[in-house]
């Protein structure tokens, strides 16, 4: 009797376990092909099981992480200083999973900014 209260147990507490999974991940690597790990980069994620955005920056090794994605379809957004902005779209977000991106290559850019002019009395 008490092997059997023991199995019904265990079975409550798997099934309360995977009830509790509710989102999903995403995570992957921004890179350079002049500099390689892109470190600071902004990523941000849109879509329409997400009110808003969940952003993230990727580290010195360029990784970044979104977590707690509702599971759906989403639009990544990749940007960073010196480098034009990539967009990944329909990446799909599973319960319980992360999923993994490919290596995201920024190409470099040049930005041109206007002209500061101070005046000082």
């Amino acid at each position: 009797m008490r092997s059997l209260a023991m199995v019904y147990g265990a079975l409550a507490f798997s099934s309360v376990a995977f009830a509790q999974e509710t989102t999903g991940d995403i995570r992957g690597r921004v890179l350079s092909a002049e500099s390689g790990a892109v470190a600071g980069a902004q990523v941000t994620a849109t879509g329409a099981d997400l009110l808003g955005a969940r952003s993230a920056v990727s580290s010195s090794d360029g990784v970044f992480r979104l977590l707690a994605l509702p599971p759906g379809n989403y639009t990544v957004r990749l940007r960073a200083i010196g480098h034009r902005p990539v967009m990944i779209d329909s990446v799909r977000v599973v319960l319980g999973k992360t999923i993994g991106l490919e290596d995201v290559q920024l190409e470099r850019t040049v930005d041109q900014l206007n002209e500061v002019r101070v005046t000082a009395s």
